[in-house]
């Protein structure tokens, strides 16, 4: 038995992380709106039918002057 690098289809996942079964999302509520926005609103042209919802959230919040913050709920992977 020879311990070879994995195989190509295997990506390695980065310490501490477990695999996903696509059954639960990874970000919930305020995060999951929050980068769901900040993808939404780098779209070029017009953002696509299911950014609605979050651009919809973030517009209500930064009528008045959250928006900053809610986008700044989206969690940084470092």
């Amino acid at each position: 038995m020879t311990s070879g690098p994995p195989a190509p289809s295997i990506t390695p996942l980065p310490p501490g992380m477990s695999p996903n079964s696509g059954a639960v999302s990874l970000l919930t509520g305020t995060a999951r709106d929050a980068c769901e926005a900040l993808l939404c609103l780098s779209a070029i042209g017009s953002a696509p039918a299911e950014c609605a919802a979050s651009l919809a959230k973030y517009h209500a919040v930064q009528m008045f002057g959250g928006g900053p913050a809610f986008l700044a709920a989206c969690p940084l992977v470092r």
